[in-house]
């Protein structure tokens, strides 16, 4: 399967538009949870471990087998921007380097782990405890499934992997947050097998961030 035209589509249009907005008014949050907008400044830094389940799911109508996995996650984020724009669209850009690991609990192979870069989007009302958030990326991975020959989806040990993501954290101190996130996941290799039908997951993961 080559890589989802939408996913790239709607990864490309998002920040694009992100990119380009700077108009409303700052909405009214009392409450502050820190001063000024930190953890949210250039320069600063983010440390994330998350774990959760990502199911799979299929467009084609022929039977196929599961790719159900779990996976543990840790990032390491640099703020890119300080906070940006105004009304609902204000926040900063992030880059953020991810590794992850975890076992298949259900359909061919026992494990898979790889590595992501990802771009991330805060949205970051002034004093507001609760910040979401939009993030896509790309990277590799390693995975054992491609020696069972009787699946048609994994067709080599190095794929690639695609994702976006929604998720919220919520800063319960000045430097930490709890997070919660649920997205799409795909795992391919641009053809450079003959069995590449490809794996789609939907799933989320729960964890915490450090910021300093």
């Amino acid at each position: 399967m080559k890589f989802p035209t939408a996913f790239l589509a709607a990864a490309a249009a998002a920040f694009c538009f992100l990119g380009g907005a700077n108009a409303g008014e700052t909405a009214d949050i009392s409450r502050p949870a820190v001063q000024s907008d930190f953890p949210f400044e250039k320069g600063r830094m983010e440390a994330e471990l998350l774990d959760g389940i990502f199911v799979s799911f299929e467009f084609d109508p022929r039977s196929r087998p599961s790719f159900d996995y779990e996976l543990t996650v840790a990032r390491i984020g640099y703020m890119l921007t300080d906070v940006k724009y105004s009304g609902w669209l204000r926040g900063n850009y992030e880059f953020l380097f991810e590794g992850f690991v975890g076992p298949f609990y259900q359909g061919p192979g026992t494990a898979l782990g790889g590595f992501t870069f990802m771009g991330r989007y805060n949205f970051v009302q002034p004093g507001a405890r609760l910040i979401p958030y939009f993030q896509i990326g790309a990277g590799g991975l390693y995975n054992d499934a491609f020696h069972h020959r009787d699946q048609i989806e994994i067709g080599s040990g190095p794929e690639f992997n695609l994702q976006n993501s929604f998720g919220i954290a919520w800063l319960f101190s000045r430097s930490w947050s709890l997070n919660v996130e649920y997205g799409y996941r795909h795992i391919s290799d641009a053809e450079t097998s003959t069995r590449n039908a490809g794996v789609n997951s939907f799933g989320g993961l729960v964890g915490m961030s450090h910021f300093f």
